[in-house]
């Protein structure tokens, strides 16, 4: 098409009008501010301002940053495309000046960012080239940077890593860490609108180098003010200690006492290194040249913390350790924590740290980057299933709410490499690692440890057997204390964070035992049940834990054991929880955001009689429990109460009758009850939606002129879908971005692709457009869907290193079955290309050829050839793949099962583990109308049960961090 132009990239006029580099450049503005920096220059003057965005000092360096949001759609950077946007020769050019150069995306450059911090850990170049390039990927990488034509010398290549620091920020970050901060250095706005204040002020600033004096005669214009800061005159107590490596006992850090024996009692036993162990020391290494976070996860009773501690011991002996309480502790030590000191956060058994309300990736952050003289290292132990949990990203859902772990994904994100995993059991090599390690110590215990063949050598050494026997003995022995110990066990699992108090377990034990026990109970039960379940056992473990209370010589309440949390719990995952407990805890828990948890958890289970008065009582201070009480009203149609609600300001009743309204086809009532700018979540633009989907014009044209988003997203689609050309064109020639954009989908679908790839130019060139990269996408899709290939491949070739033009190259060539083509684009490895390709070998039913890039180990193509046997119905070959570690193939063997009813192998599967089994075995269940078998699986904690149970749900918040 004559005139056509690719989509532009980078240009000074558009710095702010990029939301992600312009809260970067204020984040530096607000260390400048906060006095972590000395000041910050936009647009630097010279050979400065080479190819980045500002110039940062502090202390003792300047830095350079460079920003790429993201590379097309592609889910990183590789080496070779940095390499193809000049990245490294910028970086040579800054680090040859003795400037630190940092690049900056919303994507991670993994094995570029490898390349830096392994540089940095070697003391010279043979060293890093002889030990710190482990794998093929680094190799291969150095080579290229190594080249002639690229940096020209091994010793040039390593300089320039050592200078240069790769970071990833998610955007939602940045922005969040913004206004936190703004908000506790400014007054005047709220911290998100400080923020956009800031960035305005260094737009009238370009150029000129802003420090804090400066920056704080100018916040006046913007109506802000440096925050007095007034420091508390009561003192408050410390929730923190530090203790020297050298000095620090392992049991300080959770590492369990080792079961007695002998002239033993006191010691812990030799260490046997452990497989994961060298990587575990190159990780604390790593983080201790420039600061970082390690992540350990395992179960309990694994040896993780004696890992990290002989790790600790080996790699920072002369360091010292920081011991928190919980996340305000590390918040109130942050101060005064000096250099060189390891930061131990301990989230087993209970999330304390970066659950909800935790620690943040901005405190995390600000630890890492403090004004100590030399770096922090955070090490933060988590069980696998927290971790799960955590790192889990949910399926977008009709009226899901927001992503609640999105907080602690950031947190996470900032270790400098994926978790280490320590296993439940030892290895072959470690048992024969440890056996020499006895035979050296004479120590009986590694011996019997060894020798267990119930438990694992861990397990064993922190007398876990003896904990169990203890349990498992007890309801003949001292029933009174096996009860207590169960009930705990159960309330633990229910998620109670809170000591369990005395009052609490007298309540909650008697539910436990049978009428006999019950009738027969001495008059000192609960001090003979209790004195048994706290009974010191071999190594000092004992089921149930006194919690120290707030005075010398008092017990705030008791604690379970951890292994009894994570692994005694298992026995009773189908166990219903006896009835009366809810209404015990509804008496006697006090803690708000345990109530919270408890009343989610009783909803979740499908028990809403359970639920009820425990989200009544944090109605007021939880919008998830008022969301599942509204969901109870509405399932049991009572709007009349939903009217109270409403007439006393709570939305979300609100939201239920607008539904009810829609429902009803009455119209009219939906705008007295919207309230969508008062709740968070995305029920609001799902109501939306129905309103679209009824074609009511009216209703949404008024939601538009209301500014609400929702409303005007949808009153925009209506107008597409109708057709009506003039009110878009109106709109969008009134400046409504969107409005053009819907006005551009609706030219190319009437064929008027011409005029439809003009609108969509328009806005990726406009200097104040915030739909860059949404009209990027559809201007690429609109090509392909009209075979527009010349223009494709004329944007392919003007940005080589752009995932994005390949995409929809490759989307052409699926679309018309080219399928040579499309083998030869995928030969680059771009995974944009690579699923497409794969997919289309799988819609052509060429098996073979999947199997051959299976054996090369592209998963894309496992994903497919699994898919392609699932169609087929061919559960041996399917069987076969799982067997040999496919995890598609199992899923996909999974999805099969339950389509053909065979429920006795679904069950067989559940047993195990194994989730994805658990969500087709009550899929089956709800398919064949079971609800009485879903009704008892939910009651007994099947979460996916009651996610199949008929009624509604506001509130789709599964996911209990802590």
């Amino acid at each position: 098409m004559a005139g056509i132009m690719s989509p532009r990239r980078g240009g000074e006029s558009d710095k702010f009008g990029n939301r992600y580099e312009g809260a970067w450049t204020v984040r530096h503005l607000l260390h400048v501010l906060g006095g972590s920096g000395e000041s910050l220059t936009v647009e630097d003057s010279g050979e400065m301002a080479r190819s980045v965005e500002f110039t940062y000092r502090r202390t003792g360096a300047v830095e350079v940053h460079q920003v790429k949001r993201q590379n097309g759609v592609a889910n990183g950077w590789t080496v070779r495309s940095l390499l193809g946007l000049g990245i490294w020769d910028d970086a040579r050019h800054h680090v040859g000046a003795g400037r630190e150069f940092h690049l900056v995306s919303t994507v991670p450059a993994r094995v570029a960012q490898e390349l830096c911090d392994n540089a940095r850990s070697a003391r010279d170049v043979r060293s890093f080239v002889d030990h710190w390039l482990p794998n093929q990927n680094l190799q291969e990488a150095f080579s290229d940077l190594a080249s002639m034509d690229v940096l020209g010398a091994d010793e040039r290549a390593w300089r320039v890593l050592r200078g240069t620091w790769i970071e990833c920020h998610g955007e939602q970050d940045v922005a969040e860490f913004n206004g936190l901060l703004a908000g506790q250095l400014l007054d005047g706005a709220a911290g998100a609108l400080a923020a956009v204040g800031l960035g305005d002020l260094v737009l009238h600033h370009l150029g000129r180098e802003l420090t804090a004096p400066l920056i704080e005669d100018r916040l006046r214009k913007y109506g802000l003010r440096r925050t007095s800061i007034r420091r508390k005159e009561t003192v408050e107590p410390r929730t923190w200690r530090v203790v020297p490596v050298a000095d620090c006992p392992p049991e300080q850090v959770g590492v369990h006492p080792a079961a007695a024996s002998g002239a033993y009692h006191h010691a812990q036993p030799s260490y046997g290194l452990r497989e994961h162990d060298n990587l575990l020391r190159a990780q604390v290494r790593r983080a201790a040249v420039a600061g970082g976070m390690v992540v350990v996860a395992g179960g309990s009773s694994t040896g993780k913390s004696r890992s990290l501690f002989e790790a600790v011991r080996s790699e920072l002996a002369d360091w010292r350790i920081l011991l928190p309480d919980d996340a305000d502790a590390v918040r109130s030590a942050s101060a005064q924590i000096s250099a060189q000191t390891v930061v131990w956060l301990d989230d087993t058994p209970a999330v304390r740290f970066l659950g909800p309300n935790g620690l943040t990736a901005s405190d995390l952050a600000a630890l890492l980057e403090g004004e100590q003289s030399a770096p922090l290292v955070i090490v933060y132990l988590v069980w696998p299933d927290a971790y799960q949990r955590m790192t889990a990203v949910p399926q977008p859902t009709k009226g899901a709410t927001d992503d609640p772990a999105r907080g602690t994904r950031e947190a996470l994100s900032l270790a400098v490499q994926p978790p280490i995993r320590v296993p439940d059991d030892f290895t072959q090599l470690e048992r024969r690692n440890l056996t020499s390690v006895a035979k050296m110590s004479g120590d009986r215990r590694l011996h019997d440890a060894l020798s267990d063949p119930r438990y694992g050598v861990a397990q064993h050494l922190a007398g876990v057997p003896d904990l169990m026997d203890l349990w498992r003995d007890g309801a003949a022995v001292q029933p009174y204390g096996a009860a207590l110990i169960t009930a705990a066990v159960d309330l633990r699992a229910l998620r109670i964070q809170e000591p369990l108090t005395a009052e609490l377990l007298i309540a909650a034990a008697p539910l436990y035992l049978t009428s006999r026990q019950y009738a027969e109970a001495p008059a000192t039960w609960f001090d003979d049940g209790l004195a048994y379940a706290t009974r010191p056992l071999r190594g000092t473990v004992r089921a149930l834990e006194p919690v120290p209370g707030s005075e010398i010589g008092t017990i705030a309440g008791y604690d379970v054991a951890d292994y009894l949390q994570q692994h005694g719990a298992i026995g009773r995952d189908y166990t219903t929880v006896p009835v009366g407990l809810w209404n015990v805890l509804a008496a006697h828990v006090s803690d708000l955001d345990d109530l919270a948890r408890l009343g989610r958890r009783a909803h979740q289970l499908g028990c809403a009689e359970r639920a009820r008065p425990l989200l009544t009582r944090v109605f007021d201070h939880s919008e998830d429990a008022r969301w599942r009480l509204v969901s109870m009203l509405v399932n049991e149609k009572r709007y009349d109460v939903l009217r109270e609600h409403a007439a006393v300001g709570c939305a979300e009743a609100h939201y239920a009758l607008a539904e009810y309204a829609v429902e009803e086809n009455r119209f009219g009532d939906v705008l007295e009850h919207w309230r969508a700018a008062e709740t968070t979540g995305l029920q609001w633009w799902d109501l939306a939606e129905q309103l679209l989907e009824h074609e009511q014009e009216v209703l949404l044209r008024r939601l538009y002129e209301l500014a609400d988003p929702a409303g005007q997203f949808f009153y925009l689609r209506l107008l597409g879908y109708q057709g009506q050309e003039a009110k878009l064109g109106d709109l969008a020639d009134a400046g409504d971005q969107e409005a053009q954009f819907e006005l551009a989908w609706l030219l190319g679908s009437l064929g008027r692709v011409d005029e439809a790839l003009d609108k969509f130019e328009a806005l990726f060139n406009s200097e104040d457009s915030e739909l860059v990269d949404e009209a990027v996408r559809a201007w690429g899709s609109l090509l392909a869907a009209h075979g527009r290939e010349a223009e494709l491949r004329d944007w392919a070739a003007e940005d080589a290193d752009d995932g994005l033009p390949m995409l929809f190259l490759a989307s052409l060539l699926a679309e018309q079955e080219r399928l040579d083509e499309l083998r030869d684009l995928a030969a680059g490895g771009g995974v944009t290309v690579v699923w497409q390709y794969t997919a289309l070998l799988r819609r052509l039913n060429r098996e073979q050829e999947l199997r051959d890039l299976v054996q090369r180990g592209c998963r894309e193509a496992s994903e497919d050839l699994a898919k392609l046997l699932l169609s087929a119905g061919r559960e041996g070959d399917l069987r076969a793949m799982a067997a040999a570690g496919d995890r598609s193939a199992r899923e996909s063997l999974v999805e099969l099962w339950g389509s053909l009813g065979r429920e006795h192998e679904l069950r067989d599967l559940v047993v195990t583990g194994d989730g994805h089994a658990q969500n087709e075995l009550m899929k089956l269940l709800a398919r064949l109308g079971r609800q009485e078998e879903l009704r008892r699986s939910a009651a007994a904690g099947d979460i996916w049960a009651s996610s199949y149970l008929p009624g509604r749900n506001y509130s789709m918040e599964f996911s209990d961090l802590a």
